[in-house]
């Protein structure tokens, strides 16, 4: 007999098969529970042995040994508490909660569908973040026997599918370089084309259509457009017409929005770019100041739609399109090599714990709000069921506060807009910024992003009703507790809650996106500092010590000299494709690029005599075990920043194979 036969017997003791009923005592509590339940209940759970691919695996399955114990029979339990019944029936004693227990066994006959049953029976007291008492015991339970898939479909149900990506679902289309008949560069196409064409597909048509969308769903839009800088705006105005959009814009022809004058349905998703202060009209024009106009972010399309981009007004030519190609040409030294900082990309998004929000507007144009305050975004994510909590929401009573329900991983993405305060003096010797606060409950920081924007020495100089508006990205990945919270904040700055925001623009500009990932989701994360003159990485996840070294680095930090390049590098320790965001102060350099084996794969431009902001760092990476990855900088900086202990980070999310 095999050492699975002895200890999970197919017959009873007297030859005949297993009883179809095993008879149990649960706390007191007689339960008749079908073998074929226990047997799925077996299967649902984990062990050691099983995980590792033990004696367990195969058809009897790898499960809690527990319930081995109660399929054996009541001949078996000699070793066991047993209780017997008035008539002399036998049952193995379980000291367990009845209801709990009950609770687990409908778990494992209806899934998820139980859970919600659950919840709405019990909506009055599901109001808290863990589902109320209820649900905590049928946690615990589903601990005790080891169904390990039990409490994350809680998760999923209270607070929404996580958000995964796949390695098979994503999207780049970039700009290529084309040449004249000697051989000479002419300008640059979206033409390059990576990942898969089952997501969408690159348009033939000549205009300004990008690609058409094969596949509806929630998708990450990472987009980047080497542009110009525009004319910036007097303080507290803001574009509100169809025809004086100053930025430039990603679009969607769609079939049920505002008609175009070109006779198509369209409505935009996103406007992104920089302003351009310089007070000489000649000098903006003659001596434009090249960018790299970024956007991240959730976004709904649908099968069919068309993405476009085009450039607002701000620019100031007849021709914007073909003015820019140009001047790009003339200037960018990626001119060979532009898929690097004209692109864009959608990755799918399966789940739906997605949250979004838009700075509010203030209504006092004279306001210097010092703290971001939020409202609510509008979309058209697909939404968890009725019964489902926000993972993250904004705080009872405190609008500038964004309240974690959820601990867990979350990738946020958005972007935002200050100000210098009028009353603001550099001989007080602190530089003004815009920083990014993750808090404990009580207060006490997690993780603070310093720089999401950043004045540059001689801002002073300018005057200010000249220096309108700072744009800074948020990349990042962060672990955050349960009842922590995020604020943006201006240190010795104003947040310009005017320009980009709701209600009142017709395409917001400064907002946040949430989206809570899958417990099991691989991501790493590395904070960026400048030390001896060079870019140094450190692993921060802001776990403690213990849960970091669980999760396997995607990286081997390298610091050699051997490599020919003056910063430390990310050396790949195995295959994989992954999600990149990330920021670093305009202090570092007007230019910084994401270099992959010395090759220019990201690149972020700011504009270095004007608005600042900082580089903001979004795409997907195709990487090869021993690839290795640095960042460049170029164009000069203000090398002070040192002083700052967190300035940057890279943070990466792996596409699930």
């Amino acid at each position: 007999m095999s050492d699975i036969d002895k200890k999970r017997p197919r017959t009873e003791g007297n030859g005949a098969p297993p009883s179809p009923i095993v008879h149990l005592n649960v706390g007191g509590a007689r339960r008749d529970v079908r073998r074929s339940l226990l047997l799925a209940l077996r299967d649902a759970s984990k062990t050691a042995d099983s995980e590792e691919g033990g004696e367990d695996e195969g058809e009897e399955g790898g499960g809690n040994p527990l319930v081995d114990v109660l399929l054996q029979g009541a001949e078996h339990w000699s070793n066991v508490t047993t209780t017997k019944d008035a008539d002399g029936l036998v049952r193995i004693y379980l000291d367990r909660e009845p209801e709990a227990f009950d609770d687990l066994l409908k778990y494992i006959q209806h899934g998820k569908d139980f859970i919600g049953e659950l919840i709405c029976k019990n909506s009055k007291e599901v109001g808290s973040s863990d589902g109320g008492l209820r649900l905590k015991q049928l946690r615990m339970e589903g601990d005790y026997f080891t169904v390990e898939a039990l409490s994350e479909d809680i998760d999923c149900v209270l607070h929404g599918e996580p958000a995964s990506f796949r390695a098979d679902s994503w999207f780049t289309l970039a700009a290529a370089p084309t040449r004249n008949r000697q051989g000479a560069w002419s300008g640059w196409r979206w033409d390059t084309v990576t990942g898969s064409e089952g997501i969408a597909s690159k348009t033939t048509e000549r205009s300004l259509e990008l690609c058409e969308v094969n596949e509806t769903g929630t998708y990450l839009v990472f987009f980047s457009l080497h542009t110009v800088a525009v004319t910036a705006l007097p303080p507290g105005h803001g574009y509100h017409g169809e025809d004086t959009d100053e930025f430039c814009t990603l679009g969607v022809f769609h079939d049920n929005a505002t008609k175009s004058e070109g006779g198509h349905w369209t409505y935009a998703l996103a406007r992104c770019g920089a302003f351009d202060y310089r007070e000489d009209k000649e000098v903006r024009r003659t001596q434009p100041l090249l960018v790299t106009a970024a956007f991240a972010d959730p976004v709904s399309l649908r099968k069919g739609n068309l993405l476009y981009c085009q450039h607002g007004t701000g620019v100031v030519t007849s021709s914007p399109m073909q003015r820019i190609g140009d001047l790009v040409g003339m200037h960018s030294k990626f001119k060979s090599n532009p898929q690097c900082v004209s692109y864009l990309s959608l990755v799918r998004v399966f789940g739906d714990c997605i949250k979004s929000w838009n700075v509010q507007r203030e209504k006092d144009l004279k306001a210097e709000p010092t703290t971001v305050k939020w409202t609510p975004g509008i979309n058209d994510f697909s939404m968890p069921s009725e019964t489902s909590l926000d993972s993250v929401s904004l705080d009872d009573g405190d609008a500038t506060a964004l309240r974690f329900k959820k601990a867990g991983l979350y990738l946020i993405l958005g972007r935002v807009s200050a100000r210098l305060r009028k009353d603001y003096d550099y001989e007080l010797g602190e530089k003004p910024a815009v920083q990014l606060e993750l808090c404990t409950k009580g207060g006490t920081p997690l993780l603070i992003s310093p720089h999401l924007i950043s004045w540059p020495v001689g801002t002073d100089d300018e005057p200010y009703d000249k220096r309108i508006a700072e744009y800074g990205p948020i990349r990042d990945v962060v672990c955050a507790e349960k009842d922590s919270i995020i604020r943006v904040k201006a240190v010795r700055g104003a947040c310009f809650a005017r320009h980009g925001t709701v209600p009142g623009e017709k395409i917001p500009t400064q907002n946040l996106s949430v989206l809570r990932l899958s417990p099991s989701a691989r991501a790493d994360r590395y904070q960026i500092y400048m030390e001896g003159g060079k870019l140094s990485f450190r692993r921060h996840l802001g776990l403690d010590e213990e849960a970091t070294s669980e999760r396997a680095p995607l990286f081997e930090i390298d610091d050699s000299d051997d490599r020919m390049t003056n910063n430390m590098s990310l050396l790949v320790t195995g295959e994989v494709h992954c999600i990149v965001v990330g920021s670093l102060p305009s202090l570092a350099a007007s230019n910084a690029t994401i270099m992959v084996n010395y090759h220019a794969t990201i690149h972020s431009q700011l504009a270095k005599d004007s608005a600042r902001g900082a580089h903001a760092f979004q795409g997907v990476l195709d990487l090869k075990k021993d690839d290795f990855v640095h960042i460049e900088l170029n164009g000069g900086g203000d090398m002070c920043w040192d002083y700052s202990p967190n300035a940057g980070q890279l943070a990466f999310v792996v596409l699930d194979q």
